[in-house]
């Protein structure tokens, strides 16, 4: 029997088939709805799985609730469909459950969104008796224009209208909502919007679609429940996709790293998995794949394949040149048949980077502070030089920018950089110091005569503060008294200052300095 899944994500809208494990072909006539409401392929789909199947299918829905109910109620219609499954959506979170993550991420534009009611029946009396219902469920209320209000929705305002004509129908409208009072209200039903028209009936269950109509029978008990799973799916998952992508730039600067993994789940309906492939491999070098995944804790697996494993062999997150040749490999993750990410990899033989070499060796950093460390390499016509990288022991000490080896320290500690390619790496070690915060002195003012010299000796606070021994001393004049290993000497009588600051000129003490007439010798 051949096994279908069908994934449908409502909150972007998007529609995943495989077959049999395999992803479809782009050339596939599903593609088409690949980023289509379920409201439009809900039948179709059906047709088209057979052709792709080439034969009767088991077809495993895997949705929300209300779509997987609404798919298996088709299935059980359908003849080449001999069986039915539905599963949970990986990461199940509710639209509005999404749409209070998104407010609490600041998001400030909300919105009102007006659906029309067609009294497709005719029979006001039904109307008034489905407003009532939807009423009693306890979001809506009765506004002062007799129209259906739910304010309780995150950054939305929700209204019900009643449209007694399909003049009434404004043209920007999500859907319409059409009740009626028997299947036969529905054949004229249609237009250029969407329709979900609810027969009055028994039980709850999908009817048929025609063109842009979708019709359901609705038990009276259950109407508040399909209206509600009716705005989530045709309008609130397209207010939350819209107001996801536009979310404010300047807003967006100020998340941390855990809100911005939360902003990039709002309309995501499984983990989301980015990974990196090369354009080019060298035979025999190895080379592991990046990925990043949301959300960080997925217990998901990383899959490679490669259709030449002789050119390109995967192994684990690994993959490796073998011969010169070109290979497609595909990057696939947890159990989401469509790659995360698709290459045609080159390999090939280049000349690579036998030696590198860095200067300083040592690097002595203030916390805050940059400085550059100067790479050379061995052949210096290396065809790999632009695929020098940079890695840290210890990311929270120092970290280093890829482009150009700039370190940047962060915090006081010690750490090692490995600056590598495929085939050499060097390592700098790095000392990450506090910056001075004082210059302590024994005293502000001296008095030393000529041809003697005083002890002074000064201490930086901290002890062992970046930049003690490159502060700079120097005497306002020379030829009174000048500043020599701890000492002041004293040259010629008159006054003087002897200055000490940092580098930068941030800390600064000064010592007056008077010099008196040497004592004569008779």
């Amino acid at each position: 029997m051949n096994q279908v899944v069908v994934f449908y994500n409502p909150f972007l809208p998007e529609l995943k088939v495989s077959v049999n494990g395999r992803p479809l072909s782009s050339y596939s006539a599903i593609m088409r709805y690949r980023h289509s409401r379920a409201g439009v392929w809900c039948t179709d789909l059906f047709t088209e799985l057979y052709r792709e199947a080439n034969g009767p299918f088991h077809m495993t829905c895997v949705s929300t609730p209300f779509v997987c109910g609404w798919m298996e109620q088709i299935a059980e219609k359908a003849e080449h469909c001999q069986g039915f499954s539905a599963k949970e959506l990986p990461l199940c979170e509710s639209v509005y459950e999404r749409l209070a993550r998104l407010e609490l991420l600041g998001y400030e534009d909300g919105e009102e969104i007006a659906v029309p009611v067609w009294n497709a029946s005719g029979d006001r009396a039904m109307v008034s008796a489905a407003f009532e219902i939807v009423e009693e469920e306890g979001l809506f209320s009765v506004d002062e224009g007799g129209a259906l209000s739910w304010d309780g929705c995150p950054l939305v305002q929700i209204r019900l209208c009643e449209a007694r004509s399909e003049s009434d129908i404004p043209y920007q409208s999500p859907f319409v909502m059409a009740l009626c009072g028997s299947a036969e209200d529905c054949l004229p039903v249609g237009g250029e919007y969407d329709v979900f028209a609810l027969v009055m009936g028994s039980t709850t269950r999908f009817l048929r679609k025609s063109g842009r109509c979708v019709c359901f029978e609705v038990d009276p008990d259950d109407l508040g429940d399909v209206v509600v799973e009716l705005l989530a799916e045709q309008a609130l998952c397209t207010f939350l996709s819209g107001a996801a992508y536009q979310f404010p730039e300047e807003r967006k600067a100020l998340l941390t790293d855990r809100e911005k993994e939360q902003l990039e789940l709002l309309t995501a309906a499984a983990p989301v998995c980015r990974a990196e492939l090369p354009d080019l491999l060298d035979p025999g070098y190895p080379f592991e794949v990046a990925y990043t995944a949301y959300p960080s804790d997925a217990q998901a697996v990383l899959h490679i394949h490669s259709d030449a494993e002789n050119v390109v062999a995967a192994e684990g997150n690994v993959i490796k040149g073998v011969q010169e040749g070109s290979a497609r490999v595909d990057v696939y993750y947890g159990e989401d048949p469509y790659p995360a990410a698709s290459k045609v990899i080159t390999v090939c033989r280049r000349e690579l980077i036998q030696r590198i070499r860095v200067f300083p060796s040592t690097l002595y950093l203030p916390v805050g502070g940059e400085k550059a460390v100067e790479v050379t390499y061995e052949p210096t016509g290396a065809e790999d030089a632009s695929e020098i990288r940079w890695k840290s022991s210890d990311g929270s000490v120092a970290s280093v920018n890829q482009t150009d080896g700039t370190v940047r320290g962060l915090q006081c500690g010690s750490c090692e950089l490995t600056v590598f390619t495929k085939g050499a790496e060097s390592r700098v070690s790095v000392q990450v110091q506090p910056a001075i915060t004082d210059i302590t002195c024994p005293c502000s003012r001296l008095e030393v005569r000529a041809g003697e010299q005083a002890e002074w000796r000064y201490s930086v606070v901290p002890e062992h503060a970046y930049g003690a021994d490159t502060l700079k001393i120097f005497s306002s004049d020379k030829n009174v008294a000048e500043y020599r290993g701890g000492y002041v000497i004293g040259k010629h009588a008159g006054e003087c200052r002897i200055c000490i600051r940092t580098a930068d000129g941030s800390v600064s003490r000064e010592l007056r300095v008077a010099v008196r007439k040497g004592k004569r010798i008779w």
